[in-house]
């Protein structure tokens, strides 16, 4: 007759050859700025656990600290790890959805947006509520205040439109129950040069003597900071009031002074 031996022996399975790494998120959804543990782990054909390190893999819009990840911009994310040991293992990744957060700011959005308007040109504003790391969140309606000036019409529908030079203040706030958010834009109409103000010498005068002269002169510009002045074609310095000195030598019969000034706008 067959023997069979039915006294039980242990047996010992040890984990295979690293295949892959995957990487779990606790959450699947999280506002921005909000923080939530990564676990990195490196796993064989079996999906048995190899003591082998991982770190979670950086990507634009979540934050990494250690095994700490923080939403920063809302949107999608497959968060992956790396084995800096074993880098060419398959990566099996964890998918988060990052929300926009609590209402906690706003920005006014300016359409065109212009470094410099002109007269008649038109700017359309809008309103749009941020949370803590910037993100827009939609929905969040508000009004916006356009400068007691003539020098700006209020064409309805946030529209307005320049109608003299100059720098003009915008203020937007958000609806309740979050009116005490709000933001403020500046923005310039300029279209014309700075002014250029000869002191000396007057213009077709006649001088007389070794021919040396100290051009005097002063630069305005009411809306724009001026950038750069000009005498000949050589630059020269403003003094904080707008004056500038300029020695040159002059010649026999008609001598030429051109000068030329540029605010920031060219």
């Amino acid at each position: 007759l067959p023997f069979v031996d039915e006294t039980s022996e242990p047996l010992t399975v040890i984990p295979g050859v690293p295949v892959a790494v995957r990487a779990t998120i606790k959450e699947d959804i999280i506002q921005a700025g909000e923080t939530v543990p990564v676990l990195c782990t490196v796993e064989d054909a079996g999906g048995n656990s190899l003591e082998v390190a991982s770190t979670p893999d950086l990507q634009d819009g979540l934050e990494i600290a250690g095994n700490q990840l923080t939403g920063v911009v809302a949107g999608e994310y497959d968060v992956t790890c790396t084995a800096a040991e074993l880098p060419d293992l398959e990566q099996i990744p964890d998918h988060l959805v990052v929300e926009a957060g609590q209402v906690a700011g706003v920005r006014i959005i300016a359409s065109p947006n212009k470094p410099v308007f002109k007269l008649e040109d038109t700017v359309t504003l809008t309103l749009e509520a941020t949370d803590g790391m910037g993100n827009v969140i939609e929905g969040i309606g508000g009004t916006i205040a356009g400068p007691m000036d003539d020098g700006v019409v209020d064409e309805g529908d946030d529209a307005f439109t320049f109608v003299a030079e100059g720098a003009y203040a915008f203020t937007g706030t958000l609806e309740p129950p979050f009116e005490t958010i709000s933001d403020s834009i500046t923005l310039v109409c300029d279209e014309s040069g700075p002014e250029i103000l000869v002191e000396y010498p007057p213009r077709g005068a006649t001088l007389d003597g070794d021919g040396a002269i100290l051009v005097i002169g002063r630069i305005n510009d009411a809306v724009s900071d001026i950038k750069a002045v000009k005498v000949n074609d050589e630059n020269v310095d403003l003094e904080p009031d707008g004056f500038f000195t300029f020695p040159m030598d002059s010649l026999h019969g008609i001598n030429t002074i051109d000068i030329k000034a540029y605010d920031q706008f060219n």
